[in-house]
């Protein structure tokens, strides 16, 4: 029987030979290498959420529902946005939550905090979940089906959202 591939690959970034049985779960810096060792770029880490754990460990939190919509100008993708026409309302109540507006209209973004005229979709849900579902640890349909995210109006415009942007 041969070696284990998950034990030849930890051997090989750890630069110690196989362990006889399974090492414990690797650190997050570990598992980020893992990721990379499998042919993952930086963003598909991100896109996946294999780098959660490193995340964690070297930022200490995650960003805020506040902190995601002040970035979002940084992150926005307009090659992504070309010929897009559509605006969303965010309602995010509890702890750190809020209402903004965001517009995409052919590649360029606004975003502003309150309310707007005539979104396309309104995403309504708590910012603690909010921040969940835009950081991959809850999955949007889940709780779309769990009525902890709320949408009216256009689903399919908001199912596009994550094309727009780059990971945080």
């Amino acid at each position: 029987m041969g070696i284990d591939p998950i034990q030849a690959t930890y051997a090989a970034l750890a630069h110690v030979p196989a362990p006889a049985a399974m090492p414990p779960a690797p650190s997050a810096a570990g598992t980020a290498a893992v990721g990379m060792a499998a042919g993952m770029t930086p963003n598909a880490l991100v896109a996946t959420g294999f780098d959660a754990p490193l995340r964690e460990a070297t930022l200490g939190k995650r960003m805020s529902a506040r902190e995601r919509f002040a970035t979002l100008q940084q992150r926005f993708r307009p090659e992504a946005a070309r010929g897009v026409n559509v605006s969303f309302q965010f309602n995010l109540t509890g702890p750190g939550g809020g209402k903004w507006f965001v517009t995409i209209r052919n590649g360029k973004l606004t975003v502003k905090e309150g309310t707007g005229p005539n979104p396309t979709a309104t995403l309504t849900a708590s910012a603690e979940d909010y921040v969940k579902m835009a950081e991959g640890e809850m999955n949007k349909m889940v709780a779309f089906v769990r009525g902890r995210l709320k949408v009216e109006g256009d689903r399919k415009a908001l199912e596009q959202w994550d094309t727009y942007f780059r990971p945080a």
